[in-house]
C-alpha cells in the first residue's frame, strides 16, 4: 500500500506538473481568478495555476510529490535516476507558480530531511544552515519593524490568515467553518 501511494503521489505530481509547465509556455490557464489575470496581466512573469484555480494550492501539491521522491532517494527504495528526473519535471512546474510559500515548504521538507537520513556531518551543516536563515530572518523582520512596516506587511498579509485560522480552530476546533461557510 505505501508503494502504491507513492506511486499515485508520483504520477499526480507529474501530471500537474506538466499541466504547468504546458501553461507556462502557452501563457493559458484553465480557471479563471480575477486577482491572478490582473497580476499576470501587469507583470514580466505569468504564474500557472496546472489543474488547480490558485497557484500556491498548486506549489502544495507539487511540494507533496518531491517530498516523496526526495524520501525515496533518501531511502534509496526506488531506482536513483527516474526519481531524478521527476524532481526536475515537478520542481520545473513548481518554478512557474511563483509561490514563495512552497519553495519555503520545500526548503523545510529539505533540511528536515536531511536532518533525519544525513550522517552526522551532514546534520551539523542542516543545523547550521538552519540557525543562520533563522538569526537573517529575525534580523530583517526586526529591521522592517523598526523602519515603521507592519508585521502583517512584512508577511503579506498572512498574519490576518494565521489570525482567522487561530479564531476559527479556537470556536470550532473538530468542524471548523464547514464547505458551506466559505465564502
Amino acid at each position: 500500500v505505501p508503494g502504491a501511494l507513492a506511486a499515485a503521489a508520483l504520477c499526480l505530481g507529474a501530471l500537474f506538473a506538466a499541466v504547468g509547465l504546458w501553461q507556462a509556455a502557452t501563457h493559458e490557464l484553465f480557471f479563471y481568478a480575477p486577482n491572478l489575470a490582473v497580476s499576470n496581466a501587469n507583470t514580466d512573469f505569468f504564474r500557472v495555476t496546472s489543474l488547480f484555480g490558485d497557484p500556491s494550492l498548486y506549489g502544495r501539491h507539487l511540494v507533496l510529490a518531491i517530498t516523496v521522491a526526495l524520501t525515496l532517494l533518501a531511502c534509496r527504495r526506488w531506482r536513483a535516476w527516474p526519481l531524478i528526473g521527476l524532481v526536475a519535471l515537478m520542481w520545473g512546474g513548481l518554478f512557474f507558480s511563483y509561490s514563495q510559500s512552497s519553495m519555503t515548504a520545500l526548503l523545510v521538507v529539505t533540511a528536515a530531511l536531511a536532518l533525519a537520513t544525513g550522517d552526522r556531518r551532514v546534520r551539523l551543516a542542516v543545523g547550521a544552515i538552519a540557525l543562520a536563515a533563522v538569526l537573517a530572518g529575525g534580523a530583517y523582520v526586526t529591521a522592517r519593524l523598526i523602519d515603521g512596516e507592519s508585521i502583517n506587511r512584512i508577511t503579506s498579509d498572512r498574519t490576518d490568515r494565521v489570525e482567522d485560522t487561530v479564531r476559527v480552530v479556537e470556536d470550532s476546533p473538530l468542524l471548523g467553518v464547514g464547505i458551506g461557510g466559505q465564502p
